[in-house]
């Protein structure tokens, strides 16, 4: 693996708001900076020997393509990457690959570097002074990591991993299916069982729809008559996600008993249907597109001799 530094990760002005957030949990900090830091995974060790060499050519161009954004950083930074000293390193979570990564693995392959690179990642490395000039500790990190990094998709770490962990691949998990079909031995029910892989699969499913789904497999009028999936039951849960809430906006409801001639989705997009004034499109692929007025437009008019 190769680590490559790259240009600063925060401008002045956000390096300062920083700073004073993180010294109201941590007063020893004195000073804070942030390098984006290029993880590159080589295809072999001759490719990666190959990419060590600064005057090669695919080196060139992954340097080229590297090569962007600010470059402001603290007279400390390098000295303290190399004696890994205050240092705190923010990756993606094992096993992961960030948006980031996809899209440049995919920038680099079209750069002619595909036989060289297997896997471009990128993470975030910040580097600290303190007052007392001692080393930051992990307890010291644990009070402010979390305005370091997005603790659902990356992790913080006082030392980088290594390859292994970076850029682990793992192998795709067997489907496995919940059993609401056969008699337990210990007599549990078919609901019992599948609130247990409700909590076991992290599907945050309510009791409605825990019924909902027994109804559907094994005792409804209709019953499917079979044991769901891991991945059915994972598709249900995240219907019900917190951008698209569909079977809640698209159900069928009532008011007092009274069956409702419209969905609430509907009734949303009602407002724009009876007063679409001024509306070209709306509610289309999550945009919508407006009138607008006349402007004048500022243009050079060239003029031949």
């Amino acid at each position: 693996m190769l680590v490559l530094f790259g240009s600063s990760a925060l401008t002045a002005t956000k390096r300062d708001i920083l700073l004073s957030q993180i010294q109201k949990c941590c007063p020893d900090i004195c000073s804070v900076d942030a390098d984006f830091v290029h993880l590159v995974s080589c295809r072999s060790d001759a490719h990666e020997r190959e990419l060590n060499h600064l005057t090669s050519r695919p080196r060139t161009i992954l340097d080229r393509l590297l090569n962007y954004g600010d470059n402001i950083r603290l007279s400390a930074t390098q000295e303290a990457i190399q004696n890994g000293h205050n240092v705190v390193y923010v990756l993606p979570r094992a096993g992961s690959i960030s948006p980031w990564s996809s899209k440049a693995t995919d920038i680099a392959a079209i750069c002619d570097l595909s036989e060289h690179v297997e896997r471009l990642e990128r993470g975030i490395i910040f580097v600290f002074e303190t007052s007392s000039g001692r080393d930051i500790r992990q307890e010291d990190l644990d009070t402010f990591t979390h305005l370091l990094h997005d603790r659902m998709t990356q992790v913080a770490e006082l030392t980088l991993p290594d390859a292994s962990t970076i850029f682990e691949h793992k192998s795709v998990s067997p489907l496995r299916t919940v059993d609401l079909q056969s008699s337990d031995p210990s007599g549990k029910t078919a609901r019992q069982r599948l609130t247990e892989a409700n909590k076991e699969l992290g599907l945050a499913l309510s009791p409605d729809e825990i019924e909902y789904l027994i109804d559907a497999f094994v005792s409804g009028t209709s019953p499917l008559r079979r044991n769901p999936t891991d991945a059915e039951l994972f598709m249900f849960a995240q219907v019900n996600s917190e951008h698209c809430r569909h079977k809640i906006f698209n159900a069928s409801w009532n008011i007092d008993g009274q069956k409702q001639d419209t969905s609430l989705f509907h009734m949303i997009r009602n407002t724009e249907k009876l007063n679409g004034t001024g509306t070209i499109s709306a509610y289309s692929d999550n945009a919508a597109v407006f009138e607008g007025h006349p402007a004048p437009r500022f243009g050079r008019t060239c003029r031949s001799s």
